[in-house]
């Protein structure tokens, strides 16, 4: 663990309710880009038609409604302009998103292909005060280019994101923070934690991405993992929070973590380090039993519910060494977990 904040991130700050504020007031959380990739790469393989223009736009749509409600990034008619964009700039180097070439109209090191575009185009629409239509292309593994056509359409703000229903309505109540407990080592496009590199992403983003993707057809031969039951939630929503869960899992199979739980307070320690640390709300454990018959009672209090969800999966999985059934019954307020070994049933 880090001694003291990295310079760079010295205004972030973690709550006690499992939550990461940034240097603006804003929620987001914490992962590798090598995850978020292998989550993408899972949640979108899950529809009958691609989804990558949904992502575009939610990027693009929450990075425009935060610089447009932040006075830091108004565009001043006369003298201040070049501070404002260099202020643009590095949030970029900041949030871990890769370096944005605004002249050039590319980025390097974007943190991924599809969220760099999107997080651009509002860039580059807040800049000028106009709409563009966009395209990207990859010119290597180091750089994106983009082209933008101007368009006619007029500029109203895009609206603040709306949680989708299934997100607890109260989440645990903020009463103490303190500044970020990472080891985060600073590079020219972001930084590293650890041994991987790392980002920031707005909890905002997903919501405008699941909205924008919530009802769409998913691929007709798909086959849901029989071991998870989910409950108190409309069939649309189901199925969303499944797929989230599953890509969560996935991501989570990609990591080296290495998982050990005999007690209780193993599995909190393993939960604060992949969770609540890193922005996903906070678990409280209601009931563990350990031996050769493992199980656990879980309240997840999260804004990323059925992200956290697979992931708590995962970590059991890996823990126990054997796939778990899954129980998941959603509140207004809470969703309730319950994980313990699959039942084999002999004919």
């Amino acid at each position: 663990m880090a001694d003291e904040p990295s310079p760079l991130h010295s205004e972030f700050l973690l709550t006690d309710a499992g939550s990461i504020i940034d240097s603006h007031g804003s929620a987001v959380m914490l992962l590798g880009v090598n995850e978020f990739s292998e989550w993408w790469g899972c949640f979108e393989s899950y529809f009958q038609a691609p989804i990558g223009r949904k992502l575009i736009y939610a990027a693009s749509d929450d990075e425009e409604h935060h610089l447009g409600i932040h006075s830091l990034y108004k565009i001043p008619k006369w003298f201040g302009k070049a501070s404002v964009l260099e202020r643009m700039n590095q949030r970029w180097i900041e949030m871990g998103w890769g370096v944005h070439l605004p002249l050039e109209s590319r980025i390097q090191s974007p943190c991924h292909d599809a969220l760099g575009a999107g997080f651009a185009l509002a860039h580059h629409e807040h800049k000028s005060g106009k709409r563009y239509q966009m395209e990207w292309r990859q010119l290597n593994s180091d750089f994106i280019q983009l082209e933008y056509a101007e368009k006619l359409d007029e500029i109203p703000l895009a609206p603040e994101a709306m949680a989708p229903p299934w997100v607890p309505s109260q989440g645990h109540p903020i009463l103490k923070s303190a500044p970020l407990d990472h080891d985060f080592e600073s590079r020219s496009f972001g930084f590293f934690m650890g041994r991987e590199r790392a980002m920031f992403l707005p909890i905002s983003v997903f919501y405008r991405l699941y909205n924008g993707v919530l009802g769409r057809p998913f691929q007709s031969d798909l086959k849901w993992p029989e071991l998870l039951n989910v409950e108190g939630l409309d069939d649309s929503a189901v199925s969303l929070t499944t797929a989230l869960a599953a890509s969560s899992s996935s991501m989570f199979k990609g990591s080296d973590y290495t998982i050990f739980v005999q007690t209780q307070s193993d599995w909190e320690s393993h939960i604060n380090a992949r969770i609540s640390s890193r922005g996903m709300g906070t678990v409280n454990i209601e009931e563990f039993v350990g031996g050769t018959s493992p199980s656990v009672r879980m309240t997840l209090s999260s804004p990323l519910p059925g992200l956290t969800l697979g992931l708590l999966i995962a970590m059991w999985e890996r823990a126990h060494g054997a796939p778990c059934s899954a129980n998941v019954v959603f509140t207004d307020k809470t969703a309730l977990i319950s994980l313990h070994p699959r039942r084999v049933e002999y004919s």
